[in-house]
């Protein structure tokens, strides 16, 4: 080799050595190959939304206010304990009826889940000075456990087509007389997404008298009435604990009553109102499920039929004795 040749060679080499990190960082540039200095390629990874946890079994939730002899008793029910403030600890609340205040100013909450689910809350305002107000929920899991898989794809397939698996149905009960105001709703669904063609869920807003006016038990809106909604249920893969076997929604029922005027001092004025709902599931035929209701069936009557014309008048019956009863206290009291 010539001299002449080697400096040539020796001049390839070096423009070679010099051109290929440029090339390197172009070529990165589009395809995803970049020199040292810059680290290995990372493609996108977004991170996947969460997904929500399965509904709780069951929880009970409420509130209460009652001016008993000008003195205000405010508490309410969380985590399974019923409570007064400034009472201390609570007492462990498993369905009893609560009694708080007196004939003057008193309220009465209950929610309870066997052998009759149901969730009542009753508010009296007398001649005292104040107002009584009660309100509490009572929320439910819903869970479809399919018999096998074959069984989970035809409930899939009829979700996916707008199909409706289960009903939820029953009877509420509203009044209000002087200054009362009662509410009841029913919400079913989760926070997960359901499929694009499943059927939406249905709900019950209903009130009964207006609050801060006088009102009668005849108002638009008060006395009793049925309901009939459909529930939707998300698949267990929309959960993050889920069961793949399982679809699932859930229940909320709420009631509320209120009566008298919200400030203190102001002349009294006498109210009362009640607010009870009762809920019956019913699951659709041919569905090859379990109904699973709660923490294990625990709301033990929710499969069972919806009560005959007859049963209902009797329910109301009882419910007309106590609001008459209340009212008496309220008139006695005078």
């Amino acid at each position: 080799m010539t001299l002449f040749q080697s400096k040539s060679l020796t001049a390839c080499l070096i423009g070679l050595a010099t051109a290929l990190p440029v090339a390197a960082s172009t070529l990165g540039a589009g395809v995803g190959i970049i020199n040292s200095e810059e680290g290995p390629y990372q493609p996108p990874n977004p991170t996947p939304p969460s997904l929500p946890a399965v509904p709780g079994g069951v929880g009970i939730s409420g509130t209460f206010r009652a001016y008993p002899d000008h003195n205000l008793v405010e508490g309410g029910i969380a985590n399974g304990v019923s409570y007064t403030f400034g009472g201390g600890a609570g007492t462990p609340y498993s369905g009893q009826l609560l009694t708080l205040g007196n004939r003057e100013s008193q309220v009465t909450l209950q929610a309870v889940l066997a052998p009759i689910a149901s969730v009542l809350t009753t508010a009296t305002q007398g001649n005292s000075y104040g107002r009584s107000a009660a309100g509490l929920t009572l929320g439910y899991r819903i869970e479809l456990h399919a018999d096998d898989q074959a069984s989970a794809d035809q409930i899939s397939a009829l979700v996916g087509s707008g199909g409706v698996l289960a009903r939820i149905s029953g009877m509420y009960q509203l009044s209000g007389d002087g200054y009362g105001y009662s509410s009841v709703a029913v919400s079913t669904g989760t926070d997960a997404a359901v499929p694009v063609g499943a059927a939406p869920s249905e709900s019950l807003y209903q009130t009964c008298g207006r609050y801060g006016v006088m009102t009668l038990a005849n108002t638009a809106g008060c006395g009793s009435g049925l309901f009939n909604l459909a529930v939707n249920f998300a698949p267990g893969s929309a959960f993050s604990n889920g069961d793949l076997l399982s679809f699932y929604s859930a229940v909320n029922l709420s009631v509320s009553s209120d009566a008298g005027t919200a400030g203190v001092g102001l002349n009294p004025v006498p109210g009362t109102s009640m607010a009870f709902i009762d809920p019956t599931i019913t699951l659709a035929n041919g569905i090859h499920a379990t109904l699973v209701l709660g923490n294990g069936n625990n709301v033990s009557n929710l499969t069972s039929a919806v009560p005959e014309p007859a049963g209902w008048a009797l329910l109301l019956t009882g419910l007309g004795g106590l609001a008459a009863m209340t009212r008496r206290r309220r008139g006695t009291g005078r």
